[in-house]
């Protein structure tokens, strides 16, 4: 049993003496399997962006923004109580962003992870927000058009449509939060994530927030733990008071897009400035 759920092989004269007394069993990367805030932000960061390896019983996140790994690391050494691991940097010859790798290995966590949605509800329902949050770190975006009119919009794309199908329903039935929830990218199509060119190999769809309102709400409730995320999130909600077309001379006035991204200036200028 302590073999299959720990990935550890004891010895029986060692149980022997931890019955005796005259030795503590050592316990790493083991937690109790009771729903709780690290591990519902877990949850949500493994589905949206992590990567299981059976093998070695490996539980990865490899991305390219670094409090995003910081920010799972810490709640991976938060659900196991103990110091978080080292954050490793994949770098590459090519002008290709460098990538941050978190790993910890866990049987117990791994075989969590691989149970289905219905199951992982169980543990993810008691704490709805940080669940979205570890996701919306994962896959979310904040999307701000500053032609003519403005507009803002905050979304999340994933190519499983359960997944989505929960998404959905934690952000209505937990939060009250209006969204549409549609078809995004057929597999095949080719796409740019912060300036790197990718071709999608499944279908995608997307869960996505039009209403200024219900942004805001998603925003005080979930937000994101990605600063240049949550701080676009917040700027273009406030610039958006100003009415369309101020806001789209303001935000020009404070963003600049590079590699299909729009990228906060140094400081805000005097229209904006609010910091």
């Amino acid at each position: 049993m302590l073999s299959s759920l720990y990935s550890a092989k004891v010895p029986s004269r060692t149980v022997g003496h931890w019955l005796a007394g005259d030795r503590t069993p050592r316990t790493y990367n083991t937690f109790e399997e009771e729903p709780s805030s690290s591990l519902s932000y877990v949850i949500g960061a493994v589905l949206g962006d992590g990567s299981l390896i059976p093998k070695s019983n490996i539980v990865k996140l490899e991305v390219a923004d670094r409090e995003f790994a910081d920010q799972f690391n810490e709640a991976m050494s938060s659900l196991f109580g103990r110091a978080q691991n080292r954050v490793s940097i994949r770098r590459f010859e090519s002008e290709r962003l460098p990538l941050y790798v978190v790993r910890y290995s866990s049987r117990q966590l791994l075989n969590l992870l691989q149970r289905p949605l219905s199951e992982l509800n169980d543990y993810v329902s008691p704490y709805p927000t940080q669940f979205l949050r570890g996701f919306f770190d994962a896959e979310g975006y904040v999307s701000v058009s500053a032609q003519k009119c403005f507009s803002l919009r905050v979304g999340a794309e994933n190519s499983s449509h359960e997944l989505l199908l929960l998404v959905s329903s934690i952000l209505s039935r937990n939060l009250g939060i209006r969204h549409s929830l549609r078809l995004r990218r057929k597999a095949g199509f080719k796409k740019r994530i912060r300036g790197e060119k990718f071709e999608s190999q499944k279908t995608s769809g997307l869960v996505e927030i039009r209403n200024l309102e219900e942004i805001s709400k998603f925003r005080e409730l979930v937000g994101f733990s990605i600063h240049r995320k949550m701080d676009r999130l917040s700027d273009a909600l406030l610039f958006r008071e100003m009415g369309s077309k101020k806001a789209c001379k303001t935000w020009k006035l404070n963003y600049v897009k590079q590699r299909g991204e729009w990228i906060r200036r140094n400081g805000l200028n005097s229209i904006g400035s609010f910091r």
